[in-house]
């Protein structure tokens, strides 16, 4: 499942030649990464004229919007509640940027606020989307050269993400979808990390972010698999090192 590559000689022990590559590895994945959140930025507005249904992204906002009246139980469960209780941090901190600028005066008058403007809280929702599926961008191109050890590889890879439309779409939506890739992408970033050093902080951090993303979305248990598969690896070879010494 996984291969070890070896770093290329050409950057190996070269201080100023690793310093030049690193600059030129990260300005193509800066341009990468802005293209990326342009692409998604683009049309985030989408469907809130008019009286276009919003399905399941009414759903996460509008009980997101109900925490704020002290009741916490989403009464609710087609998807776990984490994402609708992230939802609910960031609406709290546009409505206190908001009350510094003196835009509301109370988060009764911002809670309220919604008969009026609903759209601005569906943009507030889905720009949290559009964050989410932005960084998974970079976790695909980090992830994609530790295992290739190839920045070409790695930036192509993340290049293919950045303009597909299916995860752009996902990105542009008050939905769980979005915040569910990036934490199993975030899962899978500390599963290679824990194969290349076989430390218990990465495999614990892994485990850690991958029930995040299970929390926010059931499907993504899936991303145990990878992380069991690396243990029970790590666990046969440590058993077969001990025999062998013994």
């Amino acid at each position: 499942m996984f291969t070890r590559t070896q770093p290329s000689p050409n950057t190996a022990g070269r201080p100023k030649g690793k310093l030049i590559h690193s600059v030129r590895c990260a300005t193509p994945l800066l341009l990468l990464t802005t293209l990326a959140l342009f692409l998604r930025i683009w049309g985030l507005d989408a469907g809130l004229t008019g009286k276009t249904t919003l399905g399941d992204e009414e759903q996460v906002v509008v009980r997101a919007l109900r925490f704020g009246w002290g009741d916490l139980n989403p009464h609710w469960f087609l998807y776990p509640s984490l994402f609708m209780y992230i939802v609910f941090i960031f609406f709290g901190g546009f409505f206190a940027a908001g009350w510094a600028f003196g835009f509301f005066d109370s988060a009764k008058e911002f809670g309220l606020s919604f008969f009026a403007h609903p759209e601005m809280f569906y943009l507030i929702a889905r720009t949290l989307s559009t964050l989410f599926g932005t960084g998974t961008i970079f976790l695909t191109y980090d992830i994609t050269r530790r295992l290739t050890q190839n920045n070409l590889i790695a930036l192509t890879s993340a290049l293919f993400l950045a303009v597909s439309l299916f995860h752009i779409r996902e990105s542009q939506s008050a939905k769980p979808d979005s915040a569910m890739i990036f934490f199993m992408m975030f899962s899978f970033y500390y599963t290679v990390k824990f194969w290349e050093d076989r430390r218990l902080r990465n495999a614990i951090l892994a485990g850690a972010t991958a029930g995040i993303s299970i929390s926010i979305k059931y499907p993504a248990g899936l991303i145990l698999f990878p992380l069991l598969y690396v243990v029970f690896q790590h666990t046969i070879w440590s058993w077969s090192k001990r025999l062998m010494v013994s």
